[in-house]
């Protein structure tokens, strides 16, 4: 592959020039309960607790709808400075991904309800909770989020059972199937169940089956529901032995096309840009000394969600690039287009 490079961007944290008090004791009241500043700042904490622990915890069929409710009352505090928009903003994603719900959906969802949250700033008036209350409410907020993770586990544990079920009843995928005729590809290991081909996803370091996706004829694609994706993987192609580096990209059909120039080496698919980090760290931690190389689709999603990846996992990121006037999103559409030489 040309286009790789190792990525060396370094982050860093700062802090504002106001951060620190002005002088010793300044955070406590004569009263010797904490000020105000710091009973709203736990107060938002619980409170986003809960709400990521509400949200985790939602049974199909209102899980957005819990995911709206919840990000509009946290947007609320986050208007009164009660809680970093950065912060709430992503752990309801996180939230929203663990229930099951697709990454587009839950970015839009929380976007939205954040920003209508935040045009009604809710004015914090609960500033006589003694420590003692706001212990009490840490407690019920945590107890919240380990009933949201117990029922979470619950609902992976189910859905596994359900795609072995599934699994075992598919057939292998046709090669003539209109999407992998769409996008060139072979079928691999792909099955099939009427119309829709049928994909394993899989934990990298156990390879049991977790979910699964699905694939219709107009590459309309879902996973099962209740399933865990986070972390997980389709494995596409490559033997761990024998392969020179580890390549992780987003969907299948761009995997497949990657193992098909790129056939010594191991080759998994992410699913989605959202999961590209979480599988990356997972690769680094299994292969500590493979290259590790992140192949994002060439937008501008994945590009930084790639990148982020990368840095994560001390990785090298190559993302396909088109020539002006050649149309393309992708590394299927760079092989397609001719600048990969396939190889049998």
């Amino acid at each position: 592959m040309e286009t790789l490079h190792r990525d060396s961007t370094s982050t860093a944290a700062s802090l504002g020039s106001g951060a620190a008090s002005a002088y010793p004791g300044a955070s406590i009241s004569r009263s010797g309960l904490p000020d105000q500043g710091q009973r709203q700042q736990r107060y938002g904490a619980a409170a986003l607790q809960r709400a990521v622990a509400a949200v985790a915890s939602a049974q199909p069929g209102s899980r957005n709808e819990v995911l709206n409710r919840e990000g509009y009352s946290i947007g609320r505090l986050v208007g009164t400075n009660v809680l970093a928009e950065t912060d709430a903003r992503e752990e309801l994603i996180a939230a929203g991904l663990a229930a099951g719900l697709p990454a587009f959906e839950v970015r839009c969802t929380v976007t939205s309800a954040l920003r209508a949250g935040i045009s009604n700033p809710r004015i914090v008036t609960d500033l006589g909770m003694s420590p003692a209350d706001l212990e009490q409410e840490r407690q019920r907020a945590e107890a919240a989020r380990k009933r949201a993770a117990a029922d979470r586990l619950r609902r992976e544990a189910a859905a596994a059972d359900r795609a072995a079920q599934i699994w075992g009843v598919c057939y292998p995928a046709a090669p003539e199937h209109p999407y992998l005729q769409a996008k060139h590809v072979p079928p691999l290991a792909a099955r099939q169940r009427g119309s829709q081909l049928v994909l394993p996803v899989t934990e990298l370091v156990t390879g049991r089956m977790t979910s699964l996706q699905f694939i219709g004829k107009d590459g309309s694609k879902k996973l099962l529901s209740g399933g865990r994706k986070r972390g997980c993987v389709i494995y596409v192609a490559g033997e761990m032995k024998k392969a020179c580096r580890v390549l992780v990209a987003e969907g299948w059909a761009t995997s497949a096309s990657l193992s098909s120039i790129e056939p010594e080496s191991l080759v998994l698919s992410a699913i989605d840009a959202g999961n590209l980090r979480p599988v990356a760290l997972e690769a680094r931690r299994l292969w500590p000394d493979k290259e590790l190389i992140i192949c994002p689709d060439a937008d501008p999603e994945g590009e930084r969600k790639g990148r982020a990846a990368a840095v994560a996992a001390g990785a090298a990121i190559a993302a396909p690039h088109f020539p002006e006037g050649v149309a393309g999103s992708d590394w299927n559409d760079f092989v397609n287009a001719g600048f990969g030489e396939r190889q049998s």
